[in-house]
């Protein structure tokens, strides 16, 4: 006999088995499938998460810049924030987040930020400073460890 063959003694056994053999496979395959979907479904997951922190991170720094540059500019009041919401609306129709009222919350962010970054560099070790964001409102919360 060569090496690789094998010998059949009952067609029926190795028909059988061969059956037996394929329904194992087959089970297997689906739980490795299994394996590999849920693998690469978290691994989209979690890169999407990643993104969308970076996306916030961004626009966390466009929205303190802009009220950075609001509040170096302060002087020019209400109408300069009126006509700036005017122009960015027409510079970026499909963008949102430019209304007078969001810009005039950029720049309180800025302001607020300062604040807390000042007092924190002041502050003992063992303060922590927390932003609460609240509707129509900014509290600033000290709490000890």
């Amino acid at each position: 006999m060569k090496k690789g063959e094998n010998i059949i003694l009952n067609p029926k056994d190795v028909r059988g088995n061969e059956v037996s053999n394929m329904k194992k496979l087959i089970r297997a395959s689906k739980r490795e499938y299994r394996k590999i979907l849920n693998s690469i479904i978290s691994y989209i997951e979690q890169s999407k998460l990643k993104a969308f922190a970076e996306v916030n991170r961004v626009l966390l720094q466009v929205y303190w810049n802009i009220g950075k540059r609001l509040s170096e500019n302060a002087s020019y009041g209400k109408a300069v924030v009126e006509k700036l919401s005017q122009d960015l609306r027409l510079k970026y129709p499909d963008a949102r987040g430019y209304s007078e009222r969001n810009l005039w919350n950029m720049k309180r962010f800025y302001e607020i930020w300062q604040k807390l970054q000042t007092v924190s560099a002041e502050s003992l070790l063992f303060e922590r400073y927390v932003l609460v964001d609240k509707p129509k409102a900014v509290t600033v919360l000290n709490s000890r460890k």
